[in-house]
């Protein structure tokens, strides 16, 4: 911990005497965990009130209760029915399980169940109700008040509310919330979230992330309201939304109008000021129903594509031509995770990204809390939002995928920023993609609809141009990392939906410090040079009529280092006022938006490696000098450096099985000869305990493999001789050792054709290991199975092992093994309806109506 940290921590315990229904205790339970990198707002974060701002700035009401802070939670097993009495300690809420902001930072396992548990006084008041509002919970939440069940929500990326008037008592009242959250196992959308985290996946969320708040609102209230600008005909329509039609009564620009709720109310706004990024003004509305009364507002502003008479379509801001310059922003932060640690750094994203010279954000697999898109509306900055995709082909994940989507665009709706949906990502999850672009027209008809960005990367994209992007109103394809132009199709504009990645490592802002994974990696130094040249290939295709692109990305994440500013958003890449003018050239505005925001430069890694060489061999040994050292020199491959340096950093760290240090360790040992290596194997045991630490467990087993078995002169040739070279791993390495070897012996009999064999060996070693073996590889053995094998219990092994692999990846390969085995073992119907599905998936790959064809006629579809 940092003496700064410390001084916060002390500062708070102080205040905690003086604030009602705070505990002493309690304060000193919680503390910001360690993590690589901070945030300039890690320490800024208060455990007595974060986030304390009001929600939901379009139905914004005076009297509310912010429920953030610590509460008390516990992690049980499924079996548990209700808040344990013994709990695990406290929470800081909004922030996730996983985030050091927390103060736990767990992950939560698929069959794990969180809990949380608060009291608060609250009275009841005559004639109002009490609403229980959560801005997002991930993913399934179940609410009790006072014992009793008030109800639950599915979805980790929306809000809800429950009225809890029925269920409250005089003075203390006990809030309990249960979460469950499969993340990897689950069939709601999780985004970029994984259990094991690496390249461009990462740490996941679990429980609430966004901020729970009470409202006090009158008997007779509003439940929501629609605004839709209309600037053609200048005027704005509103829905004022209510249980019953009532009179209500709209304040704007100093006119108040009357009318009724549930009715389409049509405001005149004559000589409107228009919305845009430049000027992003915002009118105000201010709406009461009898004792009722919200704030809101509405921006002037019309989005639509149109052809432009050239033979080309534009993207029209307010009926002119507007190139849509981009990022790919995926939102998360390296003490918060998902949740931004305050609003200061939740603006300070959209001031960094426009100071940067960009007009334009694709929020990429992730809904954002609703303050920052109002952030994008005042601040001026237009949002295409990506739809979270299904993670499997399942019916239970579309018909979750398909009730967020709806939730989101009628939760976003009324945002002036917001003016493009994004439903399909590279063929992530994707179904249907005419039907579902075509219905998503149907919930929102004002604004641009993206069937599918990045369609090129989808392994079942129709093989007909005109298909790919059915009902879109855009053709949308990635490249990496050098742009290039979409198809052109006509009334559909043309967009580069994701391009660039380039990877520049920022030395002492690294949240992995080990490597960075992009595209293609250069040094500080070149990185302006490269995004110079992209932009000069853009301003060539703009010419040809491209509308907009997408530049991965605005800020590293975790170990994905292609950003343009560092992770902890300490330090830009290439200099400010250079990027802002680059950007100019694209965009024509070369004003300078938030110009100090980012005040410190990266430095190129060549001229710092040189540098802490030199010290190094002046004596400098201190911890975190010897650890940048050491993966500066791996990276550039000088072997006896890191060698070295690696052996002196082990002297000096007195944590050697810390998950920082554990991932440092791994990635500079590639061979038994590197110093760490005999360390992590006495760490195999933690390593194996943390699912995030998966890709150093499957590199240690890869060495031993390298070593004890591909290293031999003499080729195996028995079952006896496998034992003994099982037993002889595992009497050096330890009992983690005997996968690696029983899976090459697996391999070495399956390239032999001894299939018999190898489905002897494989029944046992599966059924251990399964859990943690590539969906590939188990679909691989299956398949063999299926062709060679007749022997029902080997065939039905490998049907459980094939179910795993389609529920772990719904591949229509896998989705074809799994048919064909239940075809062999004689479910015939079953069959046939799991084919039907891979040729739905997949209607290219000309054998699988072939083998639904045997199956219908009872054939065989393996040789005879």
């Amino acid at each position: 911990m940092t003496r700064k940290t410390l001084l916060t921590l002390l500062i708070s315990v102080g205040l905690c005497l003086l604030l009602p229904n705070s505990s002493l205790m309690a304060q000193q339970n919680w503390e910001v965990k360690p993590i690589p990198i901070t945030t300039p707002w890690t320490d800024k974060v208060r455990p007595e009130k974060p986030l304390d701002v009001y929600p939901r700035p379009q139905l914004q009401r005076q009297n509310w209760t912010n429920l953030n802070g610590l509460w008390t939670y516990a992690i049980t097993g499924p079996s548990v029915s209700s808040m344990p009495q013994k709990t695990d300690g406290r929470i800081l809420v909004p922030y996730p399980l996983e985030s050091a902001l927390s103060g736990v930072q767990r992950a939560l396992k698929p069959q794990d169940v969180l809990w949380y548990k608060r009291t608060f006084s609250h009275s009841k008041s005559t004639g109002n109700r009490t609403i229980l509002n959560f801005g997002a919970v991930d993913q399934i939440a179940t609410v009790f008040l006072n014992g009793k069940r008030v109800g639950e929500h599915e979805g980790g990326f929306s809000s809800f509310s429950f009225d809890i008037t029925p269920y409250l008592t005089g003075g203390k009242n006990e809030l309990v919330v249960k979460v469950l959250d499969a993340t990897d196992a689950g069939h709601y959308p999780k985004g970029k979230q994984t259990l094991q985290p690496s390249g461009m996946y990462y740490t996941s969320t679990s429980g609430i992330w966004q901020t729970v708040w009470l409202e006090e609102i009158p008997e007779k209230h509003i439940s929501g309201i629609t605004i839709t600008p209309d600037i053609d005909r200048e005027a704005v329509n509103v829905t004022v939304s209510s249980k019953a039609a009532s009179p209500v009564t709209l304040q704007v620009s100093g006119r108040t109008i009357t009318a009724r709720t549930n009715q389409l109310i049509r405001i005149p706004v004559a000589n409107a000021k228009l919305w845009t990024p430049e000027a992003p003004f915002l009118y105000q509305l201010k709406i009461t129903l009898g004792r009722d009364v919200v704030k809101s507002y509405f921006g002037m502003r019309k989005i639509a594509v149109r052809e432009n008479g050239k033979g080309r379509a534009d993207i029209e801001l307010n009926n002119r031509p507007y190139y849509n310059l981009a990022v790919l922003d995926q939102g998360f932060w390296p003490d918060g995770l998902y949740t931004a640690p305050t609003d200061e750094a939740l603006a300070f994203d959209i001031k960094a990204i426009k100071a940067m010279g960009f007009n334009t954000i694709r929020k990429h697999i992730k809904v954002e809390p609703e303050r920052w898109y109002y952030d994008c509306d005042r601040l001026g900055m237009l949002v295409w939002q990506d739809m979270v995709n299904p993670p499997d082909g399942s019916n239970e994940a579309k018909s979750a995928f398909e009730e967020d989507t709806q939730r989101t665009i009628a939760m976003l709706y009324n945002h002036p920023s917001v003016v493009s949906w994004v439903v399909f990502n590279e063929g992530w999850g994707a179904y249907d993609q005419a039907r579902i672009t075509a219905w998503v027209k149907t919930l929102d008809k004002t604004r641009i609809i993206n069937g599918h960005t990045g369609e090129n990367y989808y392994r079942s994209s129709p093989s007909d141009t005109l298909a790919k992007w059915a009902n879109s109103d855009l053709t949308d394809i990635h490249a990496y990392p050098d742009p290039k132009l979409p198809p052109k199709l006509n009334a559909k504009a043309m967009v580069l939906g994701e391009f660039g990645g380039v990877s520049a490592l920022a030395v002492g802002h690294q949240w992995n410090d080990t490597g960075g994974w992009g595209y293609i990696k250069v040094d500080m130094d070149s990185l302006s040079k490269v995004y110079r040249d992209m932009t000069d290939q853009l301003m060539e295709f703009k010419q040809q009529g491209l509308a907009g692109s997408v530049y991965t990305q605005p800020f590293d994440v975790e170990s994905e280092q292609n950003g343009l500013i560092t992770y902890d958003r300490r330090s830009i890449k290439i200099p400010l006022a250079a990027l802002a003018e680059i950007n100019s050239r694209i965009t024509g505005n070369s004003t300078r938006y938030y110009p100090d925001i980012i005040s410190s430069a990266a430095a190129s890694e060549g001229r710092l490696y040189l540098l802490a060489k030199a010290e190094y061999h002046r004596g400098k040994r201190d911890s975190l000098s010897l650890r940048q050292l050491a993966g500066m020199a791996f990276r550039v491959n000088d072997t006896l450096l890191y060698r070295k340096v690696t052996q002196d950093y082990l002297k000096t760290i007195t944590q050697p099985s810390s998950e920082e240090n554990l991932r440092l360790l791994g990635k500079v040992t590639t061979s038994m000869a590197d110093p760490a290596f005999y360390l992590l194997i006495s760490n195999a045991d933690r390593i194996m305990a943390d699912p995030a630490l998966g890709n150093l467990l499957e590199k240690l087993k890869q060495i031993i493999n390298e070593k004890e078995i591909n290293q031999r002169k003499e080729p195996i040739n028995s079952i006896a001789a496998w034992d003994s070279i099982r037993v002889s791993v595992r009497d050096k390495y330890g009992i983690f050792a005997d996968e690696i070897v029983v899976r090459t012996q697996i391999a070495t009999l399956q390239g032999q054709h001894k299939w018999s064999d190898m489905a002897t060996v494989a029944a046992p070693y599966f059924k251990r290991f399964s859990a943690n073996m590539s969906p590939s590889f188990l679909n691989g053995i299956a398949w063999d199975i299926f062709l060679h094998i007749d022997d029902e219990q080997a065939l039905k092994n490998a049907l459980e092992w094939a179910e795993i692999a389609v529920k772990r990846e719904y591949n229509p390969e896998y989705i074809d093994t799994y048919a064909n085995l239940l075809h062999k073992l004689g479910d015939r119907d079953k069959a046939i309806k799991w084919e039907e599905e891979a040729i739905r998936l997949a209607p290219d790959i000309k054998e699988f109506p072939k083998n639904l064809e045997l199956m219908k006629k009872g054939e065989k579809t393996w040789a005879p």
